[in-house]
């Protein structure tokens, strides 16, 4: 079984895997390679960043940058590390770039918003609420 990947259109929910943090440590620096000019933040979120949190095995990074307008230019770099540019969801997730593991088979989404989007909190603070308090994760 991989660590990360589930296929388009499947929903699974599996145990935590403690994998999932070095795997996003290892992604954060490919991509900082390749667009940290325009980085203002990159964070681990999403339940995959839940010690303890059963999740999708799929990896959530979101990313700050200053201004949508270098939208373009991110999507270029990251084409060549194998991202496909999904497009603008708005406040359904900012701006989104999955990663395949093989075609079909999802292993990041990778959200790209400005950090003055409210959704950039709420990403922060969705995941920071669900590390510290413990009744909340298990519900």
């Amino acid at each position: 079984m991989n660590i990360i990947g589930l296929k388009r259109g499947t929903v699974e929910v599996v145990p935590y895997r403690s994998e999932w943090k070095q795997f996003f440590n290892e992604e954060k620096n490919i991509i900082l390679n390749e667009i940290r000019d325009f980085v203002v933040d990159i964070q681990h979120v999403g339940s995959t960043a839940v010690p303890g949190l059963k999740a999708k095995p799929i990896i959530d990074i979101a990313i700050a940058i200053n201004s949508r307008s270098v939208i373009p230019e991110i999507s270029r770099r990251l084409e060549t590390i194998r991202y496909i540019d999904r497009g603008d969801g708005g406040k359904d997730g900012g701006y989104l770039f999955i990663k395949e593991l093989a075609p079909e088979v999802r292993t990041i989404h990778l959200h790209v918003m400005e950090i003055s989007d409210p959704q950039w909190k709420n990403y922060l603070d969705f995941r920071n609420i669900l590390q510290t308090d413990k009744s909340l994760r298990a519900r």
